[in-house]
Parts: structure tokens; C-alpha cells; sequence
């Protein structure tokens, strides 16, 4: 049985504006020699609005739930979801603005150096940026939230839509209306992230043609390339997420949440109380129909208002924002920094010749690969707990940890290819090559890395870490065809391709203590009495807390009294990291088809692939490594085209079946997440008006598919996104 332990509604608005630009200079002084010197410049620049409707599960108060049957696999999940929980719901807000630059430097230098030899010289240099432009940092989120959820107001989530339903009602002193002036403030997060990547290229390279024989020519050379990584980031996070603001707390007053704003930290402005009326469901959609529109730009002012007029509350990490605002942090707290340098050799050999009256062309190549790794990686050094909100520990920074790796690897890569033309139409491919695949740059950082600066106080705080001795992906690869091209413009073929994988990267979740002083005061013998004395399940973790206090464990701040005599367990992190898995085999097989209806410019085009690779996720499987490559599925395209007399018409419809698409699911768990079948319909229509003028008009997902990814059970959701259909119109003209 699977259920969730939180749903969330996330409403997203997009503002992007794309700037490009190239400049390309040639010189050749004689016909034998020409210089190319290009550079390119492309910027993304995005602003992000961000709106969020969530409740929380942690409670795992279900009764009443509606489950599906069971599936092959001894599955079943929830298909109407009842919990009575205490005791919020959350409106999220956000607000960020990013900017993505490339700029690129090429030089080509082009050499005939005799009638048979010529030689060419390439350097390039390109960097590549991304950072926010704002104090806001690069994604955040504020959260507000009405403490009136739980007991008899229970709050459902019916999966067997396409997209979730989720319902909910709050009670006001028999009101169900949501009233703003009982909303307050909750967790805070700010994220400032920053990434950065320099490669330099250098690589020679010749021909040298034949006059006769078999061997047509001999192409060769030899590649330099440096490349040099960073990804560094902080967070302000203020895990205030059982509530801060609320009546009492800013005038001397107790635990009061329920009872909303009494003190009046947060202005009824900042919270437009609207009908969630374009989702599809039943009227009681949202919180009994209704959802609450936080303006951003308010409720960061109150919020940060609340911590500058009571520097006495906990979890304040503001305080080095400009007053008014929250902020990100502009120390980054995590510096990751990776060296990864290649040398490669290569040549291939390039045959002509007969089988009988058939015409053959073959390659043979090898090419030989040399890679170095070198990780240095700045983490953060945290030495004390903080107990400061009921399911969350803040965990207090002293300066950084440096931790240092290396790597290398060297692979010999061998090719042939081989072509044979049976008859003037008939041709038959055959190909066998080894090839390899560089581990992602997060995966070769050296060291564990906390997910930020707070921990969770009755579960394992999530981290992630790398491994610069990780191997390459390499594979040895089969492809064999046969096309025949039936008339002009129109052809049928068939493929059949095998993959023997080796040194696959999977991921592998372990459980460490990564700052052995540090203890969880939620745990051991204290954890067990207080647990004991809870009076409301649904309020469990309030309860612990207050407990604590109560008896002196923990001071009214949330520090943790005596912690080496307590007899706690030390903190623990769940670690997801990258592991060389298990040898795999893929095969199958393409089919494709381009056929033109004589001189009318219609044509089709179809194609369809399937995969077929050792080893299946098994759902039966809980808390467990599986080794299995992500992304395999069967996929098929098929295009319907005109092109005459300047007209360009192009209908597309693109389709994947299901696949894994990952292992490791939220908190780091061992849960695989399968992206459902999906198909999209796309239609681009253009027109010459002259040789220098094209106008087009372009339509994506014009029937509106929407998107869905579930775990273990087809009614397990974990993502679902509606999605509309975009227009676009541009006009082309050449100078």
C-alpha cells in the first residue's frame, strides 16, 4: 500500500526574453589556406511567478481511504485519498528573476597543403553562466498558512482523475469561508545558486586522399580539451513551517495558531481569497472551492517586518537583508569545483572497393581516450541543533569543509561501418563501434552535501553526494539495415541495433552520519516518553516538542539542553549517491517510411522504434538499490507534409510509451517514478511571399495533451501537468 505524505497545486507564470547574436570573419589569402574567426552570444533572461496551494499527510490519518485493486505486482494506492490531519493548508508564493549567458569563441584555420594532404586546426573557447539577478536569489518560496485543517474537516485527494482533485474545508466558528485575517506565516526558503562552466578545445585534424587502391583516404588527429566546472549555492531556509505570526507570539503570548493574525503581523492584503473555478472537478475543488492569491512583493515585506521588529523569534536568517526584505544568501555556503581534462587520438581508415558488381564503402577507425578528474569541493560545517519548529531541526553554520578527489580513465574506442549497394535501389548497412559516455559533472564532485541548513526532526534528513573515480558509460554497439529507396524521394527501411553496456551510473541511497557531533533530539529514550504522553495523534509533533520543553530538554528557543548527556542518536542524513551499477544489454528494432505522392508536394513520413533492455524495476522492492537504466521505452513519430509553390504545411504527431524515469523519489526514498504514455500533435505552416520574406504560423500541443508521472501504482501521482496548447507567429526577412 502506497500513500502520500503531502499533495501540492503549483501555479507557475513564465516571463522570457532570448537575445542572440553571431559574427563570423573569413580571410583567405590564397586558395589553399582561409582563416575563420566566428564568436556567438546567446542570453536567456526568465522571471517566474509562482503560486501554491499544499496540505500536508505526515500524520498518515487515512481512515476512510478509498484503495484500487491490486496490481501484478501486489500494488495497490489510494484512489480517494480521506485524512485527518492537523492542521494547515499552505499558499505558497514566489517570485525570481534568472539569467543564463553563453559567449563562444571559435577559430578555424583550413590548409591544402598538396593535392592529396590537407590539414585543419580548430580552438574554441566558450563560457557559459547562470545566477539570479536579484537579492530574491535564483528560486524561492514564502509560505503562508490558515491553521483551521484536521479533526472533522477532512481533506481528500481523488486519484482517479487525470489530474488529482484535491479538497479540503477549514472551520471558522462555523464558518467555512476562508477568512484572510486567520492566515499567518510559515516555512521561508531562498535559494542563491550559481553555476558556471569554461571549456577550452584544441584539436588537429587531416586527410590524406589516394590516388588508387582499395584505401580511399586516411583521416586522423588529435583533441585537447579542459573543462572546468562550478556549481556553487546558499539557502536561507526558515523552517517555521508549523507557523510564526500568530496570535500571542509578537505580544508575549503561547502557542495560538489556530486563531489566526490576532497581532496583526501580516496585512488581509496581501491575500485575495478567489474560486478555483478552471480545474475540472467537483465545486468543492481547492479549499471548498476556494484558493488564496498571495501578492509577493506584501507578504515578503511583512515577513521580513515580523523578524526585524522581534529579533526574538527563531529560525531568523534574514539578518543580513536589507530591511524590508527577505533575501538569499550571498555567501555561498556549498562551492563545488571540478577539473575534467581530455586527450584523445584517433584514426580511420576509409575503403572503396566491389563485391562482385556491388559498389562497397567501409570504415574502419580507432580512436583512444584519456580522461583526468580532479573535484574540490567547499561543504558546509555545521556544529549545533536547533529544535525551532515542531517537525524541523535549524542547524547552525561554523565555516566550511574541504574535501578533495580524483579520478582517471583510459578507453580504447575501435568503429567499422561497412555499406553495400545490392542494386541501384537496395542498400545494406552494417556497423559495430564502441562508444562512451562521461559521467554528469554533479556526479564526479567530491563529498556529501546537505540539502541546505535544516534537518527534519522524526525522519532522514536528505543530502547528496558524488564520486570523482566513477567510470565512464561505455557501450558495444551492433546496428544493422536495409533501405530501399522506391522512387524519388521515397523510401522504406528497417533497422535492428544491440547495446552491451558497461559501467552504467545508477544511483544508490545510503544512510551516513556526516557531522558526527551533531545529534537529533528527536530520538533515543526522550524521543520514546514523549511520545508516550502524546494526548492528539493529529498534533503529534507539537505535542513532542512541547513535552521537551516542559521538562527542560530543550530551552523556549529550541536549543537542545545538555545533548551529549542526553543519550540521543546522532543525526542522520539519507544520501543519494552515484555508483558504477551492473552490465546491461538493450536491443531492438526501427522502422521507418518516407513515401511522396508523385509531383502533388503531399508527403508522409512515419517511423517507429522499440526498446528492449535487461532487468525491470520491481515494485515488490521497498527500500532497496535496483540497478536499472532510466528512459527506455518505445517511441513513434508521424509527419503529414505539403511543400509547393512556397506554401510549407507540416502536421506532427510524436508519441512515447511509459518508462522509468527515475529511482529515487522525494526524501531521497527508493521509489521509482514511471512517466506515463504521452502524444503530441504540433502543426507549423509557412508561406515565401518573396525571395526575401517568409511569414509562419506555428502550433505545439495544439490538442492540449496533459503530462502524468506515478510511482509504484498507476493512481499514485506524482506529478500531473495541464498543459495548453502555444501559438506562435514570426515573420522572416532576409537583407
Amino acid at each position: 500500500m502506497g500513500a502520500p505524505q503531502n499533495f501540492m497545486y503549483r501555479f507557475e507564470d513564465f516571463s522570457r526574453t532570448r537575445t542572440n547574436a553571431q559574427l563570423t570573419l573569413q580571410y583567405a589569402p590564397t586558395y589553399t589556406f582561409t582563416a575563420t574567426l566566428d564568436y556567438t552570444m546567446a542570453k536567456f533572461e526568465q522571471e517566474v511567478g509562482r503560486q501554491e496551494l499544499s496540505a500536508w499527510f505526515g500524520s498518515g490519518n487515512y481512515g476512510g481511504t478509498t484503495f484500487g485493486e491490486v496490481d501484478a505486482n501486489g500494488v495497490v494506492s489510494p484512489l480517494v485519498l480521506t485524512n485527518k490531519d492537523c492542521c494547515d493548508y499552505g499558499f505558497g508564493v514566489g517570485y525570481w528573476e534568472n539569467t543564463n549567458e553563453t559567449d563562444s569563441v571559435g577559430l578555424n584555420l583550413e590548409w591544402v597543403v598538396t593535392d592529396n594532404l590537407s590539414l585543419e586546426f580548430d580552438a574554441h573557447n566558450s563560457t557559459a553562466e547562470a545566477s539570479p539577478d536579484t537579492h530574491l536569489g535564483s528560486n524561492n518560496i514564502i509560505t503562508a498558512g490558515i491553521f483551521r485543517r484536521g479533526g472533522d474537516n477532512i481533506t481528500t485527494v481523488d486519484f482517479g482523475q487525470n489530474i488529482p482533485v484535491f479538497s479540503g474545508t477549514v472551520n471558522n466558528n462555523g464558518n467555512t469561508t476562508i477568512d484572510p485575517g486567520s492566515i499567518i506565516g510559515s516555512g521561508t526558503s531562498f535559494r542563491n545558486g550559481y553555476m558556471e562552466t569554461e571549456i577550452e578545445q584544441y584539436q588537429l585534424t587531416g586527410e590524406y586522399v589516394f590516388d588508387d587502391g582499395i584505401v580511399a583516404s586516411i583521416d586522423f588527429g588529435v583533441a585537447h580539451q579542459t573543462m572546468n566546472n562550478r556549481t556553487a549555492y546558499s539557502l536561507n531556509e526558515a523552517g517555521n513551517w508549523g507557523g510564526i505570526g500568530y496570535t500571542g507570539e509578537t505580544t508575549g503570548g503561547g502557542w495560538n495558531a489556530p486563531d489566526g493574525d490576532g497581532d496583526n503581523n501580516f496585512s488581509d492584503d496581501a491575500f485575495t481569497v478567489a474560486d478555483l473555478t478552471d480545474i475540472p472537478g467537483p465545486a468543492n475543488i481547492g479549499i471548498d472551492g476556494q484558493m488564496v492569491w498571495v501578492d509577493f512583493n506584501q507578504f515578503n515585506s511583512d515577513y521580513a517586518n515580523l523578524y526585524l521588529n522581534n529579533p526574538g523569534l527563531p529560525n531568523n536568517v534574514f539578518t543580513g537583508c536589507t530591511p524590508g526584505t527577505l533575501c538569499a544568501n550571498p555567501e555561498y555556503s556549498v562551492d563545488l569545483r571540478l577539473e575534467e581534462e581530455q586527450l584523445a587520438f584517433f584514426v580511420q581508415a576509409n575503403l572503396e572497393f566491389d563485391l562482385g558488381d556491388m559498389p562497397a564503402r567501409m570504415n574502419i577507425g580507432l580512436r583512444h581516450e584519456s580522461t583526468d578528474v580532479t573535484a574540490n569541493s567547499l561543504l558546509p560545517n555545521f556544529t549545533s541543533v536547533v529544535w525551532g519548529s515542531p517537525n524541523e531541526l535549524q542547524l547552525s553554520q561554523d565555516g566550511g569543509i574541504f574535501q578533495v578527489g580524483e579520478g582517471d580513465y583510459d578507453e580504447l574506442l575501435p568503429n567499422i561501418d561497412f555499406q553495400l549497394d545490392v542494386t541501384d535501389d537496395v542498400v545494406v548497412r552494417a556497423s559495430y563501434s564502441k562508444t562512451l559516455a562521461r559521467p554528469n559533472y554533479d556526479d564526479l564532485q567530491a563529498g556529501g552535501s546537505p540539502a541546505g541548513s535544516q534537518a527534519r526532526a522524526f525522519e532522514f534528513t536528505s543530502a547528496s553526494g558524488g564520486d570523482p573515480t566513477l567510470l565512464p558509460f561505455v557501450s558495444d554497439n551492433i546496428d544493422l539495415s536495409l533501405e530501399y529507396y522506391y522512387d524519388e524521394g521515397s523510401y522504406a527501411s528497417i533497422g535492428y541495433y544491440t547495446k552491451d553496456v558497461e559501467n552504467f551510473v545508477g544511483t544508490s541511497v545510503t544512510t551516513q552520519v556526516i557531522y558526527p557531533d551533531l545529534v537529533n533530539p528527536a530520538s533515543g529514550a526522550r524521543l520514546a516518553e514523549a511520545q508516550a504522553a502524546v494526548v492528539d495523534p493529529t498534533n503529534a509533533a507539537q505535542e513532542i516538542r512541547n513535552y521537551y520543553i516542559a521538562q527542560g530538554w530543550l530551552d523556549a528557543n529550541g536549543n537542545v539542553v545538555a545533548p551529549s548527556a542526553g543519550g540521543y542518536d546522532p543525526l542522520t542524513y539519507r544520501v543519494t549517491v552515484p555508483v558504477n551499477a551492473e552490465d546491461f544489454s538493450i536491443d531492438g528494432f526501427e522502422i521507418a517510411l518516407q513515401h511522396m505522392f508523385g509531383d502533388t508536394g503531399f508527403g508522409i513520413m512515419a517511423n517507429y522504434t522499440t526498446v528492449d533492455g535487461d532487468g525491470e524495476y520491481d515494485n515488490t522492492k521497498i527500500n532497496q538499490d535496483q540497478f536499472v537504466i532510466p528512459g527506455l521505452s518505445d517511441s513513434a513519430n508521424f509527419v503529414a507534409f505539403y511543400e509547393k509553390d512556397g506554401f510549407q504545411v507540416r502536421i506532427a504527431y510524436n508519441w512515447r510509451d511509459k518508462f522509468l524515469s527515475s529511482t529515487t523519489g522525494g526524501n531521497n526514498q527508493q521509489e521509482p517514478a514511471y512517466t506515463e504514455a504521452y502524444g503530441q500533435l504540433d502543426v507549423n505552416v509557412s508561406y515565401e511571399v518573396n525571395e526575401n520574406l517568409t511569414i509562419a504560423l506555428e502550433g505545439i500541443n495544439i490538442t492540449e495533451e496533459d503530462r502524468r508521472v506515478h510511482a509504484r501504482g498507476e493512481d499514485m501521482i506524482i506529478y500531473a501537468a495541464e498543459q495548453s496548447a502555444r501559438y506562435a507567429i514570426s515573420a522572416r526577412y532576409k537583407f
